[in-house]
Protein backbone atom coordinates (compact mmCIF):
# COMPACT_ATOMS: atom_id res chain seq x y z
CA UNK A 1 0.00 0.00 0.00
CA UNK A 2 1.38 3.44 -1.31
CA UNK A 3 1.68 6.46 1.68
CA UNK A 4 -0.30 9.29 1.04
CA UNK A 5 1.70 12.09 2.94
CA UNK A 6 0.49 14.85 1.11
CA UNK A 7 -3.09 14.18 1.49
CA UNK A 8 -2.36 13.80 5.09
CA UNK A 9 -0.56 17.18 5.62
CA UNK A 10 -3.28 18.59 3.67
CA UNK A 11 -5.85 17.08 5.69
CA UNK A 12 -3.79 18.60 8.78
CA UNK A 13 -3.74 21.97 7.22
CA UNK A 14 -6.98 22.45 6.84
CA UNK A 15 -7.59 21.14 9.98
CA UNK A 16 -4.90 23.61 11.82
CA UNK A 17 -7.48 26.40 10.29
CA UNK A 18 -10.49 25.52 10.86
CA UNK A 19 -9.85 23.83 14.77
CA UNK A 20 -7.65 26.91 15.46
CA UNK A 21 -8.13 29.77 13.59
CA UNK A 22 -11.34 30.43 12.00
CA UNK A 23 -12.86 28.81 15.54
CA UNK A 24 -10.85 31.76 17.49
CA UNK A 25 -12.42 34.04 14.53
CA UNK A 26 -15.67 33.21 15.64
CA UNK A 27 -15.46 33.18 18.92
CA UNK A 28 -14.20 36.41 19.29
CA UNK A 29 -16.39 37.47 16.37
CA UNK A 30 -13.76 39.70 14.67
CA UNK A 31 -10.67 38.99 12.59
CA UNK A 32 -7.99 39.72 15.16
CA UNK A 33 -6.55 36.13 15.03
CA UNK A 34 -6.07 36.63 11.31
CA UNK A 35 -4.56 39.60 11.71
CA UNK A 36 -1.84 38.32 14.23
CA UNK A 37 -0.31 35.98 11.19
CA UNK A 38 1.14 39.26 10.07
CA UNK A 39 3.38 39.22 13.33
CA UNK A 40 6.32 37.38 12.84
CA UNK A 41 7.07 35.72 15.87
CA UNK A 42 3.06 34.75 16.19
CA UNK A 43 3.51 32.99 12.94
CA UNK A 44 6.55 31.50 13.54
CA UNK A 45 4.78 30.22 17.08
CA UNK A 46 1.78 29.18 14.96
CA UNK A 47 4.05 27.17 12.15
CA UNK A 48 5.82 25.32 14.52
CA UNK A 49 2.89 24.84 16.28
CA UNK A 50 1.37 22.94 12.93
CA UNK A 51 4.49 21.12 12.47
CA UNK A 52 4.23 19.63 15.41
CA UNK A 53 0.35 18.07 14.95
CA UNK A 54 1.51 17.39 11.21
CA UNK A 55 4.11 15.16 13.15
CA UNK A 56 1.72 13.49 15.63
CA UNK A 57 -0.61 12.66 12.64
CA UNK A 58 2.36 11.55 10.44
CA UNK A 59 3.59 9.28 13.35
CA UNK A 60 0.11 7.15 13.94
CA UNK A 61 0.11 6.86 10.11
CA UNK A 62 3.37 5.83 8.78
CA UNK A 63 3.72 3.29 11.71
CA UNK A 64 0.51 0.89 11.34
CA UNK A 65 1.46 1.57 7.36
CA UNK A 66 5.00 0.08 8.63
CA UNK A 67 3.80 -2.15 11.29
CA UNK A 68 0.28 -3.34 10.86
CA UNK A 69 -0.77 -6.06 11.10
CA UNK A 70 2.36 -8.24 11.09
CA UNK A 71 4.19 -6.59 14.07
CA UNK A 72 0.80 -5.35 15.77
CA UNK A 73 2.75 -5.64 19.47
CA UNK A 74 5.27 -3.14 18.67
CA UNK A 75 2.28 -0.72 17.65
CA UNK A 76 1.60 1.28 20.77
CA UNK A 77 5.37 1.26 22.37
CA UNK A 78 6.62 3.10 18.69
CA UNK A 79 3.46 5.41 19.22
CA UNK A 80 4.30 6.16 23.04
CA UNK A 81 8.35 6.84 21.40
CA UNK A 82 7.54 8.80 19.02
CA UNK A 83 5.04 10.92 20.88
CA UNK A 84 7.44 11.37 23.48
CA UNK A 85 10.61 12.58 20.54
CA UNK A 86 7.81 14.95 18.98
CA UNK A 87 6.49 16.66 22.03
CA UNK A 88 10.70 17.20 23.46
CA UNK A 89 11.25 18.42 19.92
CA UNK A 90 8.72 21.14 20.20
CA UNK A 91 9.17 21.63 23.82
CA UNK A 92 12.81 22.55 22.64
CA UNK A 93 11.94 24.28 19.79
CA UNK A 94 8.96 26.57 20.90
CA UNK A 95 9.97 26.83 24.83
CA UNK A 96 13.83 26.68 24.05
CA UNK A 97 15.41 28.02 21.11
CA UNK A 98 11.96 30.86 20.23
CA UNK A 99 12.30 31.53 23.69
CA UNK A 100 16.10 32.81 23.26
CA UNK A 101 15.10 34.39 19.81
CA UNK A 102 11.71 36.20 20.41
CA UNK A 103 11.66 36.37 24.51
CA UNK A 104 8.83 34.13 24.75
CA UNK A 105 7.53 31.40 23.45
CA UNK A 106 4.12 28.94 23.16
CA UNK A 107 3.48 28.64 26.93
CA UNK A 108 3.35 30.84 29.44
CA UNK A 109 6.62 31.23 32.17
CA UNK A 110 3.82 29.49 35.03
CA UNK A 111 2.83 26.51 33.01
CA UNK A 112 4.21 23.74 34.88
CA UNK A 113 5.94 20.72 33.50
CA UNK A 114 3.03 18.44 33.50
CA UNK A 115 0.39 20.52 32.51
CA UNK A 116 2.65 20.96 29.79
CA UNK A 117 3.10 17.30 28.87
CA UNK A 118 -1.22 16.38 29.57
CA UNK A 119 -1.86 19.92 26.99
CA UNK A 120 0.60 18.22 24.46
CA UNK A 121 -1.19 14.83 25.18
CA UNK A 122 -4.40 16.14 24.67
CA UNK A 123 -3.21 17.55 20.95
CA UNK A 124 -1.52 14.17 20.28
CA UNK A 125 -4.48 12.15 20.85
CA UNK A 126 -6.66 14.62 18.06
CA UNK A 127 -3.98 14.83 15.81
CA UNK A 128 -2.51 11.02 15.82
CA UNK A 129 -6.37 9.97 15.73
CA UNK A 130 -6.56 11.68 12.08
CA UNK A 131 -3.54 9.88 11.01
CA UNK A 132 -5.12 6.23 12.12
CA UNK A 133 -8.70 7.31 10.74
CA UNK A 134 -6.87 8.18 7.71
CA UNK A 135 -4.83 4.95 7.51
CA UNK A 136 -7.82 2.38 8.39
CA UNK A 137 -9.80 4.19 5.34
CA UNK A 138 -6.65 3.53 3.16
CA UNK A 139 -6.22 0.55 4.02
CA UNK A 140 -10.15 -0.71 3.71
CA UNK A 141 -10.24 0.59 0.73
CA UNK A 142 -6.87 -1.39 -0.20
CA UNK A 143 -7.75 -4.32 1.11
CA UNK A 144 -11.22 -4.07 -0.82
CA UNK A 145 -9.16 -3.72 -4.54
CA UNK A 146 -7.14 -6.49 -3.36
CA UNK A 147 -10.37 -8.61 -2.66
CA UNK A 148 -12.05 -7.60 -6.03
CA UNK A 149 -9.07 -8.16 -7.99
CA UNK A 150 -8.73 -11.69 -6.39
CA UNK A 151 -12.34 -12.52 -7.42
CA UNK A 152 -11.96 -11.15 -11.03
CA UNK A 153 -8.57 -13.21 -11.03
CA UNK A 154 -10.17 -16.60 -9.76
CA UNK A 155 -13.16 -15.78 -11.76
CA UNK A 156 -10.99 -15.96 -14.85
CA UNK A 157 -9.33 -18.65 -13.85
CA UNK A 158 -12.05 -20.68 -13.51
CA UNK A 159 -13.73 -19.69 -17.09
CA UNK A 160 -10.90 -20.87 -18.35
CA UNK A 161 -10.76 -24.32 -16.94
CA UNK A 162 -14.65 -24.86 -17.42
CA UNK A 163 -13.64 -23.58 -21.41
CA UNK A 164 -11.01 -26.18 -21.28
CA UNK A 165 -13.62 -28.74 -20.06
CA UNK A 166 -16.19 -27.86 -22.57
CA UNK A 167 -13.72 -28.01 -25.96
CA UNK A 168 -12.48 -31.80 -24.87
CA UNK A 169 -15.63 -32.72 -23.91
CA UNK A 170 -17.19 -31.74 -27.48
CA UNK A 171 -13.74 -33.15 -29.40
CA UNK A 172 -14.07 -36.21 -27.49
CA UNK A 173 -17.80 -37.29 -29.18
CA UNK A 174 -16.93 -35.77 -32.11
CA UNK A 175 -13.95 -37.84 -32.61
CA UNK A 176 -15.90 -40.93 -31.49
CA UNK A 177 -18.33 -40.04 -34.47
CA UNK A 178 -15.72 -39.53 -37.27
CA UNK A 179 -14.18 -42.90 -36.17
CA UNK A 180 -17.19 -44.71 -36.63
CA UNK A 181 -17.32 -43.02 -39.76
CA UNK A 182 -14.31 -43.93 -40.87
CA UNK A 183 -14.46 -47.42 -39.74
CA UNK A 184 -17.43 -48.10 -41.90
CA UNK A 185 -15.69 -46.24 -44.82
CA UNK A 186 -18.01 -43.59 -45.21
CA UNK A 187 -17.54 -40.81 -47.64
CA UNK A 188 -19.14 -38.72 -45.14
CA UNK A 189 -16.00 -38.99 -43.00
CA UNK A 190 -13.87 -36.15 -45.46
CA UNK A 191 -17.04 -33.65 -45.04
CA UNK A 192 -16.85 -34.43 -40.98
CA UNK A 193 -13.37 -33.41 -41.12
CA UNK A 194 -13.97 -30.29 -42.68
CA UNK A 195 -16.53 -29.30 -40.17
CA UNK A 196 -14.65 -30.36 -37.42
CA UNK A 197 -11.68 -28.60 -38.49
CA UNK A 198 -13.94 -24.90 -39.02
CA UNK A 199 -14.94 -25.84 -35.44
CA UNK A 200 -11.42 -25.97 -33.97
CA UNK A 201 -10.29 -23.68 -35.76
CA UNK A 202 -12.93 -21.30 -33.88
CA UNK A 203 -11.76 -22.65 -30.90
CA UNK A 204 -8.25 -21.97 -30.87
CA UNK A 205 -8.34 -18.75 -32.54
CA UNK A 206 -10.95 -16.82 -30.53
CA UNK A 207 -9.08 -16.68 -27.17
CA UNK A 208 -11.41 -13.80 -26.13
CA UNK A 209 -13.64 -13.69 -23.32
CA UNK A 210 -15.95 -12.60 -26.12
CA UNK A 211 -16.97 -13.11 -29.50
CA UNK A 212 -19.40 -11.57 -32.21
CA UNK A 213 -22.69 -13.63 -31.82
CA UNK A 214 -22.41 -14.28 -35.66
CA UNK A 215 -18.72 -16.22 -34.96
CA UNK A 216 -20.56 -18.14 -32.48
CA UNK A 217 -23.75 -18.88 -34.44
CA UNK A 218 -21.24 -20.34 -37.60
CA UNK A 219 -20.11 -22.62 -35.11
CA UNK A 220 -23.18 -23.98 -33.90
CA UNK A 221 -24.38 -24.40 -37.52
CA UNK A 222 -21.11 -26.16 -38.45
CA UNK A 223 -21.85 -28.53 -35.20
CA UNK A 224 -25.49 -29.22 -36.49
CA UNK A 225 -24.27 -30.10 -39.91
CA UNK A 226 -21.48 -32.31 -38.61
CA UNK A 227 -23.71 -34.28 -36.20
CA UNK A 228 -26.49 -34.30 -39.84
CA UNK A 229 -23.84 -36.67 -41.09
CA UNK A 230 -23.36 -39.72 -38.32
CA UNK A 231 -27.57 -40.16 -39.26
CA UNK A 232 -28.74 -42.28 -42.33
CA UNK A 233 -31.97 -40.67 -41.90
CA UNK A 234 -32.62 -37.11 -42.32
CA UNK A 235 -33.06 -34.97 -39.52
CA UNK A 236 -36.60 -32.65 -38.57
CA UNK A 237 -34.40 -29.97 -37.51
CA UNK A 238 -35.23 -26.65 -37.78
CA UNK A 239 -32.75 -23.59 -36.58
CA UNK A 240 -34.64 -20.00 -36.94
CA UNK A 241 -32.71 -16.97 -36.36
CA UNK A 242 -34.76 -13.59 -35.87
CA UNK A 243 -32.87 -10.17 -35.92
CA UNK A 244 -29.57 -8.55 -35.84
CA UNK A 245 -26.67 -10.10 -34.36
CA UNK A 246 -24.37 -7.15 -35.68
CA UNK A 247 -22.75 -5.67 -32.33
CA UNK A 248 -23.64 -8.13 -30.26
CA UNK A 249 -20.81 -10.24 -28.23
CA UNK A 250 -21.41 -13.76 -26.49
CA UNK A 251 -18.74 -16.18 -24.80
CA UNK A 252 -17.34 -18.61 -26.92
CA UNK A 253 -19.23 -21.94 -27.04
CA UNK A 254 -21.48 -20.72 -24.63
CA UNK A 255 -25.01 -22.38 -26.77
CA UNK A 256 -23.12 -25.65 -28.51
CA UNK A 257 -23.94 -27.60 -24.95
CA UNK A 258 -27.66 -27.23 -25.44
CA UNK A 259 -27.53 -28.62 -28.74
CA UNK A 260 -25.19 -30.99 -27.78
CA UNK A 261 -27.44 -32.48 -25.39
CA UNK A 262 -30.40 -32.34 -28.25
CA UNK A 263 -28.08 -35.39 -30.16
CA UNK A 264 -26.63 -36.82 -26.27
CA UNK A 265 -30.48 -37.21 -25.28
CA UNK A 266 -32.85 -36.60 -27.29
CA UNK A 267 -35.45 -38.98 -29.82
CA UNK A 268 -33.63 -37.66 -33.31
CA UNK A 269 -36.46 -39.07 -35.14
CA UNK A 270 -39.43 -36.69 -33.88
CA UNK A 271 -38.91 -33.26 -35.18
CA UNK A 272 -36.35 -30.51 -33.26
CA UNK A 273 -36.70 -27.02 -33.15
CA UNK A 274 -33.73 -24.17 -32.41
CA UNK A 275 -34.83 -21.03 -32.23
CA UNK A 276 -32.51 -17.83 -31.41
CA UNK A 277 -34.10 -14.34 -31.40
CA UNK A 278 -32.00 -10.92 -30.84
CA UNK A 279 -34.01 -8.29 -29.33
CA UNK A 280 -31.16 -4.93 -29.13
CA UNK A 281 -28.29 -6.83 -26.73
CA UNK A 282 -31.02 -8.79 -25.19
CA UNK A 283 -30.30 -12.91 -26.67
CA UNK A 284 -33.01 -15.39 -26.34
CA UNK A 285 -31.84 -19.14 -27.07
CA UNK A 286 -34.58 -21.97 -27.11
CA UNK A 287 -33.93 -26.13 -27.84
CA UNK A 288 -37.13 -28.07 -27.67
CA UNK A 289 -36.70 -31.97 -28.70
CA UNK A 290 -38.43 -35.08 -27.75
CA UNK A 291 -36.33 -36.95 -25.77
CA UNK A 292 -35.31 -41.16 -25.29
CA UNK A 293 -37.73 -43.16 -23.11
CA UNK A 294 -34.95 -43.24 -20.81
CA UNK A 295 -32.31 -40.36 -20.43
CA UNK A 296 -31.06 -37.98 -17.99
CA UNK A 297 -30.38 -34.79 -18.86
CA UNK A 298 -27.66 -34.05 -16.58
CA UNK A 299 -25.97 -38.02 -16.81
CA UNK A 300 -22.36 -37.61 -17.66
CA UNK A 301 -22.57 -34.24 -17.75
CA UNK A 302 -20.25 -31.36 -17.24
CA UNK A 303 -22.57 -29.84 -19.49
CA UNK A 304 -25.14 -27.92 -18.53
CA UNK A 305 -23.26 -27.48 -14.73
CA UNK A 306 -20.67 -25.51 -16.62
CA UNK A 307 -22.92 -23.50 -18.43
CA UNK A 308 -24.74 -22.64 -15.35
CA UNK A 309 -21.57 -21.44 -13.52
CA UNK A 310 -20.32 -19.54 -16.74
CA UNK A 311 -23.75 -17.61 -16.70
CA UNK A 312 -23.41 -17.17 -12.90
CA UNK A 313 -19.72 -15.61 -13.30
CA UNK A 314 -20.10 -13.46 -16.32
CA UNK A 315 -23.72 -12.63 -16.08
CA UNK A 316 -24.74 -12.27 -12.42
CA UNK A 317 -27.95 -11.30 -12.00
CA UNK A 318 -28.55 -10.90 -15.47
CA UNK A 319 -29.61 -14.04 -17.57
CA UNK A 320 -32.84 -16.31 -16.99
CA UNK A 321 -31.99 -20.29 -17.63
CA UNK A 322 -34.98 -22.48 -17.64
CA UNK A 323 -35.01 -25.99 -17.66
CA UNK A 324 -38.14 -28.45 -18.28
CA UNK A 325 -38.83 -32.11 -18.97
CA UNK A 326 -42.68 -32.92 -19.72
CA UNK A 327 -44.72 -34.78 -21.06
CA UNK A 328 -41.68 -36.19 -22.89
CA UNK A 329 -40.74 -33.09 -24.61
CA UNK A 330 -37.10 -31.07 -22.97
CA UNK A 331 -37.13 -28.07 -23.31
CA UNK A 332 -34.46 -25.43 -22.48
CA UNK A 333 -34.19 -21.65 -22.50
CA UNK A 334 -32.05 -18.51 -22.16
CA UNK A 335 -32.53 -15.15 -22.08
CA UNK A 336 -29.33 -13.00 -21.39
CA UNK A 337 -28.42 -9.40 -21.55
CA UNK A 338 -25.54 -9.34 -23.38
CA UNK A 339 -24.24 -5.77 -22.80
CA UNK A 340 -23.06 -6.66 -18.96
Amino acid sequence: MQAKIGQLILINVVLFILLYIVREMIYDFSLEPLRRMGDFRLFMLAFTTQLVFILYSLAAYLLPLKLYPQHLWWLVPALFISWVMITAFRYIVQEVVLYDVFGFGNYSDDYGMIQYVMDNLYYAVIHMSVGFIFFFFQYTKFKDRQQQQLVIQNQRAELTFLRSQLNPHFLFNTLNNIYSLVYRKSDAATKSIEKLTAILRYALYEQSQKVPLKEEINSLQNFIELERIRYDYKLDLNFSIDGDDRNVLVPPFLLIPFIENVFKHGDLRKPICIRLEIRGRELCFEVKNAVKTQHNAEKGGIGLENIRRRLELLYPGQYELQVEDQDGTFTIFLKLNTES
